[in-house]
């Protein structure tokens, strides 16, 4: 179970109201929380962690990937340390392949 909090906002508010409101979510993800902020678009994840390395979550991406799922087979569908490393290469390939890459 993880939780993903995402508000756009036309006001500036403050991260620290933002930090409070994910705070609510800490028992869904105990693992990692991890949150990106910037023109006006606060989005968050809490991971609880089941199967795989927590490697993706201690590198920076080019995107911020909020993911709630597990793939348990994530092994068998190539040389991947966890789940969300498949997820984020799958849509970077199938965007990209849509000539609609993620950047």
């Amino acid at each position: 179970m993880c939780g993903i909090l995402l508000v756009k906002s036309n006001q500036d508010l403050p991260l620290e109201q933002h930090l409070r409101t994910l705070s609510t979510l800490k028992s869904r993800g105990p693992d990692r929380t991890r949150y990106q902020y910037e023109n006006g678009i606060f989005i968050a994840q809490v991971v609880l962690h089941i199967t795989g390395t927590d490697d993706y979550y201690k590198h920076e991406h080019k995107n911020f990937l909020a993911y709630n799922g597990e793939i348990y087979n994530y092994k068998e569908l190539g040389n991947y340390s966890n789940d969300i490393e498949f997820v984020d290469e799958w849509l970077s390939t199938w965007m990209g392949s849509l000539g609609m890459g993620m950047d």
